[in-house]
């Protein structure tokens, strides 16, 4: 299979998926357009289904992306299965797999070291953040839920985040994560309320027929939630992200 046709079925799938699927995907892949010619080789930590991952894989043939999350029978991880069989059958060479617990350090070393939506969901994300950074030899990239300082210091709104979806935290703002990844060199909100909130919204009300029909129409929409500014308010955007360099 050709590799554009290979990105375009990854894409549709993402959008067939709805809620934030594409979007992750767009975030993910606007953080390797910004470093591309600089790496040749990036880990995705807690990746999941792995379907953006495999686009982006599809798009940067020169570039070897190793997709790892860790072992956890009862919750059904890894479960990127789907996506190495797509890889597989597509042909997509420069995409592998393997287990990586972040909470423990690892010898190996990647230019490009990045994480979507993983960090929340770890207790101590502290030492996950610093054990990206030890196994990234140039860049780091992180997208996490954003909240406001007042709003993640709110036990109930915590409380609500761990009931909802297993978060620690309810979210991270632009200070705390710049602690977490330093030197950043892009720094900016995702999800944003009227751009990606509203194609979530769109997704949800189509059937998967109509998403086809209207791909473009989609991605153009999706394409409105990659701004340049920093929330402030949990009613601005629900995420943030940052592409930090790694100190040498």
């Amino acid at each position: 299979m050709k590799r554009d046709d290979a990105i375009a079925k990854a894409r549709l799938t993402l959008l067939r998926g709805k809620t934030w699927r594409y979007l992750r995907y767009l975030h993910f892949r606007d953080a390797v357009s910004r470093v591309a010619n600089d790496v040749e080789s990036i880990c995705v930590c807690g990746a999941g289904l792995g379907h953006g991952e495999l686009a982006v894989a599809a798009e940067y043939p020169d570039i070897e992306f190793t997709l790892t999350d860790i072992v956890d029978i009862k919750h059904g991880y890894p479960n990127y299965h789907a996506t190495m069989d797509m890889a597989w059958k597509w042909g997509i060479e420069n995409l592998k797999f393997s287990i990586w617990n972040v909470l423990e350090p690892t010898h190996r070393r990647f230019d490009l070291v990045a994480s979507t939506e993983m960090l929340e969901h770890i207790e101590d994300f502290r030492t996950a953040a610093a054990n990206m950074r030890q196994a990234a030899r140039k860049f780091v990239y992180c997208l996490v839920p954003f909240a406001d300082k007042a709003t993640n210091a709110n036990p109930a709104k915590r409380n609500e985040a761990w009931e909802k979806h297993k978060h620690h935290v309810f979210g991270y703002d632009a200070e705390e994560l710049s602690e977490l990844f330093p030197s950043p060199m892009m720094l900016a909100g995702a999800y944003w309320n009227g751009r990606g909130g509203k194609l979530r919204e769109y997704l949800s009300e189509l059937d998967d027929e109509a998403i086809r029909r209207s791909v473009s129409e989609l991605e153009q929409l999706a394409a409105t939630d990659l701004v340049s500014a920093i929330p402030t308010s949990v009613e601005d955007a629900v995420g943030i992200k940052i592409l930090s360099r790694v100190s040498a």
